[in-house]
């Protein structure tokens, strides 16, 4: 049940709140974010909603001593804290049955024993049970998943990480049978809840089920990356029972990662910065051929690992100009440098690699046999053909090198697409040079991975 949140204190903006979530299964008033009305002004909003609704209340606030007036109002959920006195819950039990109760846990800290908690709040007769949790990492998001796993047979459990980083949870607990999800309208009330528009739109959540299809993108950080917008819309068009989700991790969470992936229905992954050759260590087999991958295609539990981006780049470089014999400089050594270099090399191209830092140039240079030297050594290299920025820099909005060193009439390529117009492409046009921009780049390799 996609439910979408109701708070504030302005009047005006309640009303557009509950006007703006027709697309919403319910709202959710939350009695603890709004400000002082009568149970008459409350009425009048909910007469604009037509569907379910939950009432939230938290104790010590104004609205908690007059609960039982606003149940008259006849809410079909009512949300309270797994501490009220059951003297209170049994009452609602036994004059207003037909209100659901969800009595909810909230831990803004850590993610503790869940089976405990659990154990803990069942104590007291609901019709759901809501636990929410800090997760610090992706071992808090992941153990939300299997709690909800094992236990949820009965549909009752409401499992929810609070987490910008680990949102994905939010995502793909339905899969879970996580009864009710959370969206906001106008302003976040909890760290990770998705936009109302994006969760149905971009995700089209209401059509993820038991059987759905996970695959992500795993990248740090991934707040830029435009994957989920570009897999999803193909999966709707595709009709395909899939979602794909975006999951941050720290550098040292990838192998915690690929231990518990299996599972879980993943089918496929997305891999980007700083993982591409990290990710090597963990796959069954490597097709990429470049020592570097992006893409991870999951069959019967083999993780095969392939790379798109080599040959996306090649392709549209050679809709503008035949490779053999020309002059290639790549800015950068990271995982997409490295499989653009192994790939190019094979179309007989003088190459040289250059990087800030000299050695991880030279390591790449040394296995290619190619010419090498760090990003001001580019002033040796200025008869070039084509040059590739693929260095971060542009996510940083710096230029990698002078920009006396675009040369009019050659190719510029950037890997970076967000934004699409980069400083390094934004120098290479008034240079007069002919652009390849990353948003091409990503389209290309994107639906060779999906594909």
């Amino acid at each position: 049940m996609t439910t979408s949140v109701v708070s504030g204190s302005d009047e005006k903006s309640i009303i557009a709140q509950i006007n703006n979530s027709y697309k919403a299964d319910a709202i959710e008033v939350r009695f603890d974010l709004i400000d002082k009305f009568e149970i008459d002004e409350i009425k009048s909003f909910l007469d604009l909603f037509d569907k379910k609704v939950i009432f939230t209340f938290k104790k010590n606030n104004f609205y908690f001593d007059k609960l039982f007036d606003f149940l008259k109002l006849n809410p079909t959920f009512i949300d309270l804290e797994y501490d009220t006195d059951k003297k209170i819950i049994d009452k609602i039990n036994q004059n207003y049955p037909n209100i659901k109760i969800i009595l909810s846990y909230h831990n803004f800290k850590k993610t503790p024993n869940l089976d405990l908690i659990l154990s803990k709040i069942q104590k007291k007769r609901a019709s759901f049970y809501k636990i929410a949790c800090k997760a610090n990492n992706i071992n808090d998001a992941f153990k939300m998943l299997f709690f909800l796993k094992k236990n949820n047979k009965d549909n009752n459990i409401i499992g929810i990480s609070i987490s910008k980083e680990y949102s994905f949870q939010r995502l793909i607990s339905k899969i879970f049978n996580s009864p009710i999800t959370y969206c906001y309208i106008e302003k976040q009330t909890a760290l990770g809840q998705f936009l109302l528009d994006d969760f149905l739109g971009i995700y089209d959540f209401k059509k993820v089920n038991q059987n759905t299809k996970i695959f992500a993108l795993l990248a740090n950080p991934i707040n830029k990356s435009i994957s989920h917008i570009y897999h999803n819309k193909r999966f709707q068009k595709e009709n395909k029972n899939a979602i794909y989700v975006k999951i941050f991790l720290k550098e040292n969470e990838l192998q915690y990662f690929f231990e518990n992936i299996k599972n879980f229905p993943f089918k496929g992954l997305s891999i980007s910065m700083p993982f591409k050759e990290e990710a090597l260590k963990f796959i069954d087999e490597d097709l990429s051929k470049v020592n570097s991958i992006n893409t991870i295609d999951i069959k019967d539990n083999k993780l095969i690992g392939y790379n798109t981006d080599a040959i996306a780049c090649i392709s549209l470089i050679e809709k503008r100009i035949d490779l053999e014999k020309k002059t290639v400089v790549i800015l950068g050594s990271g995982g997409t440098a490295k499989a653009i270099a192994n790939f190019i090399k094979t179309k007989k191209v003088n190459l040289i690699i250059l990087n800030r830092t000299k050695s991880k140039a030279k390591e790449i240079a040394n296995s290619l046999n190619c010419k090498y030297g760090s990003l001001e050594d580019i002033k040796f290299y200025q008869d070039y053909d084509i040059i590739i920025n693929a260095t971060s820099c542009s996510m940083k909005n710096i230029m990698p090198i002078n920009k006396k060193y675009l040369i009019s009439n050659k190719i510029a390529f950037d890997v970076v697409y967000n934004p699409k117009d980069t400083i390094f492409l934004q120098e290479a046009k008034k240079n007069t040079m002919k652009i390849i921009n990353g948003l091409e780049f990503f389209k290309k390799q994107a639906s060779l991975q999906f594909n």
